[in-house]
């Protein structure tokens, strides 16, 4: 019984870091899509961007629905948080979180997709500066 509660706690830490993205320091930037089941079909309920944290945790959310480029999502990403000088391909230049600030933003393609309802794909990693 011992043994099979170790492997069970060592499976769900494996889980865990499974989700990291980003490097340990970074943060992510993407999209944040919420589905909700209507009948016979998902439908999209909420759109936005989202900045996250390197094992895909949320850590602030845009003002405005999901459009353009991660500059178009508001003035702040919750309090504290935002994102500025964004290129022309929408790379972020500058991400500033309550817990620090970040710039050398850098392609990446994966999803932080934690359930069927929810798919968050991170376009960039960002370092800490």
């Amino acid at each position: 019984m011992k043994f099979s509660t170790a492997i069970a706690f060592l499976s769900l830490g494996y889980l865990q870091g499974a989700n990291a993205i980003c490097n340990s320091g970074e943060v992510g930037v993407g999209r944040k899509q919420v589905y909700q089941w209507q009948g016979q079909n998902n439908v999209l309920v909420t759109d936005e961007w989202v900045i996250a944290a390197n094992n895909s945790g949320d850590i602030g959310l845009s003002q405005n629905v999901f459009q353009g480029n991660p500059c178009s999502g508001g003035p702040g990403y919750g309090t504290g948080n935002g994102i500025n000088s964004c290129d022309s391909s929408g790379k972020p230049g500058f991400v500033w979180t309550k817990g620090g600030n970040f710039h050398n933003c850098y392609s990446v393609s994966q999803s932080c997709a934690t359930g069927p309802f929810l798919y968050e794909p991170i376009y960039w990693c960002c370092q800490r500066w």
